[in-house]
């Protein structure tokens, strides 16, 4: 007859013998025990540009069966990814959180590995803070000279340092003489102005103070 015995063992490889009062003949019979799916996940979150921001995510597989399974992240729009890993393997998967139309503030995003039957395997959590649009004056004509009776171009430009895209107007104002230029700034994008301001031939050789503003649906700054 068969006997079912049950018993625990650790994990690994293990070699199984068998004793009798009767005469007995059993070769030692080796094995492998563990469970048929165990993944380690290291998530590597990446540093934002353009409103968005890189997750490495790092898989080892230390199961007897291969793993389906897919990588989700709660808290964005990022799709699912699947994954098909075999016994014993590594895998790499890059992804991206995209932050625009995201509430400025913080937030936190949760990446899960989730077997092929919907149980969570792992899950790491990421802190990031989502940016307001930041429209900045990084370079100006400030400090620069013209000869009189010529035309001066005046060129400045914008860069928008937030998480979200950017619209509006820049104003500048010289000889009482206002002008303006409308812009549209995605995130970590940059843009030129160029205004020209013809100089009388006879128009004083000095210093002139000039005024900026620029009027976004982020903010105002002058």
């Amino acid at each position: 007859g068969e006997d079912a015995l049950t018993f625990d063992v650790p994990d690994g490889a293990v070699t199984l013998t068998a004793a009798s009062d009767v005469p007995l003949v059993m070769p030692a019979t080796s094995l492998q025990a563990g469970p048929q799916e165990r993944l380690a996940m290291t998530v590597t979150a990446g540093f934002t540009v353009g409103g968005r921001f890189p997750i490495g995510i790092d898989l080892v597989s230390s199961g007897l069966a291969p793993f389906r399974g897919e990588v989700q992240i709660e808290g964005g729009t990022t799709a699912p990814v699947s994954v098909l890993l075999p016994a014993g393997q590594t895998g790499h998967h890059d992804l991206e959180v995209d932050l625009i139309g995201q509430t400025p503030g913080p937030h936190t995003y949760v990446v899960r590995l989730v077997s092929e039957a919907g149980v969570v395997l792992s899950e790491s959590p990421i802190a990031r803070e989502v940016r307001p649009a930041l429209v900045t004056l990084v370079s100006s004509p400030a400090g620069q000279s013209f000869d009189a009776g010529t035309l001066a171009e005046l060129h400045f430009r914008l860069r928008n340092g937030g998480d979200q895209p950017a619209t509006g107007l820049f104003r500048f104002e010289v000889f009482d003489e206002p002008r303006e230029a409308s812009f549209s700034l995605s995130p970590g994008a940059e843009r030129e102005i160029v205004f020209e301001l013809p100089l009388d031939p006879d128009v004083e050789q000095k210093v002139y103070a000039g005024r900026y503003l620029i009027d976004s649906d982020a903010a105002t700054v002058t």
